[in-house]
């Protein structure tokens, strides 16, 4: 039975020795057991490190990709807004040179439209004569708020390069036919002589091609009623880029 077993001596400096006994196959599997486990380890540990290197790249190239989709979501948006603008534009310049029935009954008779033309070039002049231009201009009362009507419109740029133009609006909703006259401006801009007296409250905007703007005012109390909204343009320094006054229709 002692062939089975090895005596392993330790010798020290002090003359000490001390010594145990194992079994020949414990000693056999633990040499090539050690050195597996040393290699293993190895292994597993420069694949370990592998790994995280190729995680770290395959983030960097993630964040590239993101990136451009990032980059070409803000080209979709762009182009978007474009055609609305494009479609915006288009509509108002229809809108400024369109001729009632009659003016072109009177056209076909005299053989010329040289007048009509005229005008719709002096219309499409003032429409695109200021920075800006207001389309889309409603004013509607939902049935949950019957006190309040809601002014709707757009506020456009009318520079084709589309450089950034920022500034302030503000409505004022009136009725100048009735005694005293009544007016109420959004937001709370105060009112001197039917404008704003500060245009610095008003509603700060930036844009390139367009924005919808929404604004809602209390209905007066009593039989009395809005009868025009006017709005407010401002440039960032103050100078009135444009004041257009609709007619209320609900």
């Amino acid at each position: 039975m002692k062939r089975d077993f090895l005596t392993i001596v330790f010798m020290r400096h002090a003359g000490k020795v001390r010594s145990f006994e194992m079994r020949t196959r414990v000693f056999i599997f633990l040499i090539i057991f050690l050195p597996c486990l040393v290699l293993a380890s190895l292994y597993f540990t420069c694949g370990y490190f592998l790994l995280v290197r190729e995680n770290a790249s395959l983030r960097k190239e993630i964040g590239k990709v993101e990136a451009e989709i990032e980059s070409l979501n803000v080209k979709v948006r762009e182009c978007d807004d474009h055609k609305k603008w494009s479609s915006t534009i288009l509509s108002s310049l229809l809108n400024a040179v369109k001729i009632k029935p009659s003016e072109q009954k009177k056209s076909a008779k005299s053989g010329s439209g040289g007048v009509q033309s005229g005008k719709g070039k002096s219309k499409i002049g003032n429409l695109l004569s200021s920075e800006v231009s207001i389309s889309d201009f409603k004013v509607r009362t939902d049935k949950s708020e019957p006190n309040t009507m809601n002014i709707n419109y757009t506020i456009i740029n009318n520079d084709e390069s589309h450089g950034m133009i920022s500034g302030y609006t503000a409505v004022i909703a009136q009725n100048m036919d009735i005694t005293p006259p009544i007016f109420k401006a959004v937001p709370e801009v105060g009112i001197r002589n039917g404008v704003p007296m500060n245009w610095r409250k008003g509603e700060l905007f930036s844009i390139r091609y367009l924005k919808h703007m929404k604004f809602p005012v209390e209905k007066p109390k009593g039989d009395a009623v809005f009868m025009e909204v006017v709005i407010f343009i401002y440039s960032p320094e103050g100078k009135l880029l444009l004041r257009n006054s609709f007619d209320v229709t609900m």
